[in-house]
């Protein structure tokens, strides 16, 4: 996953719960799962060396509000005897130290281009507010099926793009990335799981056989 290759997608699992459903756009997969009119849609990058990141995308269909906590998800690889390894999910404040620390830039890995595209839908969406997390804002424009689904509706999202907790009203969305360490030799099974009111989304991944680009 070296950073001049660009962003690489991890592939839904061939085996998914039965509530999940595994969709397409522009080629790019990603993977939603419905638990009682609670909708959660993953998909999973890899960038530079052994970070990852999470991009979740929440809507409530429900009549009743709830929190999300983002930092409650849980990340577990898997190598090719099947024995797992927890990978590290940051916190967003976790995150931001430990780059600011690190001087390491996660959304380094977007190529010239997608930035640019990038600022410029940051610039409309934010009122002009500065990119301090690339790959999200790249990765909203590439993936509008994730944040729209089939009804219109715009995800709430923190300007610098890292996912947050946050309370959900009814017929609302957040949006948001998590950034994980993983490990390299246990990447042959990525297992997502992420909490919402009470419940377990699930999802499963498998290493890029394709690198995309923008």
């Amino acid at each position: 996953m070296c950073s001049c290759t660009g962003p690489r997608y991890f592939q839904p699992a061939a085996e998914q719960n039965a509530n999940t459903e595994v969709l397409r756009y522009d080629g790019k997969p990603y993977i939603r799962s419905i638990l009682e009119k609670t909708e959660v849609s993953a998909q999973l990058i890899g960038t530079a060396g052994r970070s990852l990141v999470l991009d979740l995308f929440f809507y409530n269909d429900s009549d009743v509000h709830f929190s999300i906590d983002p930092a409650g998800v849980q990340v577990t690889g898997y190598n090719e005897f099947g024995i797992p390894a927890t990978f590290r999910v940051f916190k967003a404040e976790e995150y931001i130290k430990r780059r600011n620390t690190r001087n390491a830039i996660i959304g380094g890995a977007v190529v010239v281009a997608s930035v640019a595209s990038a600022i410029a839908l940051s610039e409309s969406a934010a009122g002009g507010n500065a990119l301090n997390n690339q790959l999200f804002w790249w990765s909203l424009g590439a993936v509008p099926s994730i944040v729209s689904g089939n009804r219109p509706v715009s995800p709430y999202y923190s300007d610098d793009g890292l996912a947050r907790p946050h309370a959900l009203f009814p017929e609302t969305a957040y949006r948001g990335n998590v950034m994980i360490r993983g490990e390299a030799d246990f990447l042959y099974r990525v297992e997502v799981r992420v909490p919402v009111n009470g419940m377990w989304h699930r999802f499963d991944f498998v290493p890029p056989v394709e690198r995309y680009t923008r």
